[in-house]
């Protein structure tokens, strides 16, 4: 009789998983507790259902010490007219024990906590107005499209986008000609200390400063504070003769002074090798990087001021796919990368840069296409009007980080051997 019972149990637990989307979710239907601990809230869209368990505690010398924990389940219909079942935040639960909200609270408070606020309607386009107005850009429409995938979206104008990209390169290009600038002064200070045949066993360059390092053999302090008043003033006047020298080049150079007792521009100091007969000589040459990029950014301006024209007259929308979990999304948006050649002054040849814009924002003004294994394939449908542009964010419902650490366990253990 119990052997015919197990097959019953079975069999309508396998009808029953028919109905979830995946195994997964169907698991995390199974452990909900049926007590009188557990509460059962239904809505037009969701169930949620929230439950108490203990744990014993185990930092108590007592055996009657218990922690009491929440979990929260959401339960709704997907995109495949199958159920899904996530964890929620648990705090959610104890808001309402708490602080004694009201269910109907609560639910509201599930749909802000999930992060959107309509479901996509497939049989009507999503049509938006532009309002000159910053607290209606500051308040987007947010709209969960398919499974766990949502849209936050805005429209602007699509000059002000391509404005966007030009300042975008403006501060690329000069990010890029100050660096260069300051790999440029590097070289040429190594080629003189090289001419004078001094070895120079290590160059590191940055945003903020040129650091020469020279190996000899030990140095007494007389040696060393002698050899510190010579490199300095060396090194200031190559830098005099370098930036006069190549004027145009180096005239946006700026040095910050640095020190704790004694601030300048060049610093030497020492370090004795453990072991060895040797001292390390450091040369520091400082770089204000902050002033010399407002200095660059007005010549950059000034001098490729036809290049940010052109690519504002170029920019055109490109087809564009990306993947964000196992959903595949695929429009017509502005580009994401956009290169450009042009001459550089510093090093007197061809270079190119290349911005960058966030990969989860489109800039579109036409419908944008999702597929994935499970939900399948959905098409959101836009209505916008010539010379404005939607800027859509795509983001994941907020489910909780504990959801899916507790999907990763359950998957995890399923390939233990059995």
């Amino acid at each position: 009789m119990k052997v015919k019972d197990k097959r019953i149990k079975k069999r309508i637990m396998e009808r029953i998983e028919k109905l979830f989307t995946n195994h997964l979710d169907f698991l995390v239907f199974r452990k909900i507790p049926l007590s009188k601990n557990t509460t059962i809230v239904k809505s037009d869209e969701y169930i949620v259902i929230a439950y108490e368990g203990r744990l014993k505690n185990n930092s108590s010398w007592r055996d009657d010490d218990y922690i009491t924990y929440y979990k929260v389940v959401l339960i709704g219909v997907n995109d495949d007219n199958k159920l899904f079942a996530n964890y929620l935040d648990p705090r959610l639960y104890q808001g309402v024990a708490f602080y004694g909200r009201s269910w109907d609270e609560w639910i509201k408070e599930v749909k802000r906590f999930l992060g959107y606020d309509v479901d996509y309607n497939p049989d009507q386009y999503i049509y938006l107005r532009y309002v000159d107005d910053p607290r209606v850009y500051m308040n987007p429409l947010r709209v969960r499209v398919q499974g766990d995938i949502c849209f936050e979206i805005r429209i602007r104008k699509i000059d002000d986008v391509k404005h966007g990209y030009i300042a975008n390169l403006k501060e690329t290009l000069t990010a890029h000609l100050v660096r260069t600038m300051i790999r440029e002064l590097a070289d040429k200070i190594l080629k003189y200390l090289s001419d004078m045949r001094l070895g120079v066993s290590d160059v590191r360059v940055n945003d903020w400063s040129i650091r020469f390092t020279i190996l000899t053999t030990k140095l007494n302090w007389d040696d060393k504070e002698n050899i510190k008043r010579g490199l300095k003033r060396y090194i200031k006047d190559i830098i005099y003769d370098v930036t006069n020298i190549w004027r145009e080049k180096f005239e946006y150079l700026v040095l910050r002074k640095e020190g704790l007792f004694e601030s300048d521009s060049i610093s030497v100091g020492y370090e004795d090798l453990f072991g060895v007969n040797e001292t390390s000589i450091n040369v520091d040459v400082f770089i204000d990087f902050e002033r010399c990029f407002d200095k660059m950014k007005v010549e950059v301006e000034r001098r490729y001021k036809d290049l940010f024209d052109s690519l504002f007259d170029e920019l055109d929308y490109v087809d564009y796919e990306y993947q964000i979990g196992n959903h595949i999304i695929r429009c017509r948006s502005l580009p994401h990368n956009v290169s450009v050649r042009f001459y550089n002054f510093i090093t007197e040849r061809d270079d190119e840069v290349t911005i960058n814009v966030d990969r989860d924002v489109l800039y579109v003004n036409s419908n944008v296409s999702l597929e994935h294994d499970e939900h399948g394939f959905t098409k959101v449908k836009l209505l916008c009007d010539e010379g404005y542009v939607y800027i859509i964010r795509v983001y994941e419902t907020n489910i909780g980080n504990r959801d899916r650490l507790i999907r990763n366990k359950i998957i995890l253990k399923r390939l233990i051997p059995k």
